[in-house]
């Protein structure tokens, strides 16, 4: 074979290779990982930055307590003996029966507010709600006579101003702020924790308790009474 065909098949069998190469070239997937990498990498960053902007801000100012109590002691093994001699107020206004400093209702809140809390205020003004929930029965009465707390500890029942008195005495005695709040026919009583979390507030930001309903849980109150006027009493 001359030198001249040997050229030539050498130069046909080198455009036949470079045809079959664009043509493999075309039929490969485009994996172009250049623009990608840096864009998971940005996510990566960033997520790593929140998380350890969360890990700095929490510990300062904590996420709100909601603490159960792991006890609540029932009322027979703390109430004993004979009632105390009471001066009773004169009047119907609930806020002088409120009395958070005789030695007997702020010795049994403390206890109360001990026995199965750690300290966080939220588990200690649960702890006095569920006792008077779980220990005190409702009797209605006729008439305007209130209960001193004193009274109300004693005798296990009371309406609903005896029991709103009564709660409303204990949680001043752990320091908790509370009021009354009057709807036609009914009285129950709201307490402000500041550090609580937002589902147990109403919208100004305290907390209602009603202490004669059986089933309620803290910061519930039943439906209906979304429908009635309110008036509301700070002590």
């Amino acid at each position: 074979m001359s030198k001249s065909k040997i050229e030539d098949k050498l130069e046909k069998e080198k455009i036949h290779e470079e045809i079959r190469q664009e043509a493999m070239n075309e039929n490969k997937p485009e994996t172009n990982f250049e623009p990608i990498v840096p864009s998971v990498l940005k996510y990566i960053i960033a997520i790593f930055l929140v998380l350890a902007m969360a890990l700095m801000v929490v510990p300062y100012y904590g996420w709100p307590s909601d603490a159960e109590p792991s006890e609540v002691p029932d009322r027979e093994n703390l109430i004993t003996g004979n009632m105390p001699d009471i001066i009773r107020p004169e009047g119907n206004d609930l806020r002088i029966y409120v009395d958070s400093t005789s030695p007997e209702v702020k010795q049994t809140a403390l206890k109360i507010a001990t026995a199965g809390c750690d300290g966080e205020r939220i588990c200690q003004s649960k702890a006095i709600y569920y006792f008077i929930q779980n220990n005190f029965d409702y009797v209605g009465e006729i008439g305007q006579y209130v209960q001193t707390p004193l009274e109300t500890l004693y005798t296990g029942g009371g309406d609903c101003k005896d029991l709103s008195v009564l709660l409303a005495s204990m949680q001043r005695a752990i320091g908790v702020p509370v009021r009354f709040v009057k709807v036609p026919g009914h009285v129950y009583v709201d307490v402000y924790i500041e550090d609580a979390p937002l589902r147990y507030r109403t919208d100004d930001g305290w907390i209602s308790l009603e202490s004669t309903c059986s089933n309620c849980d803290f910061g519930e109150l039943p439906s209906e009474y979304d429908e009635r006027a309110q008036d509301i009493i700070y002590l």
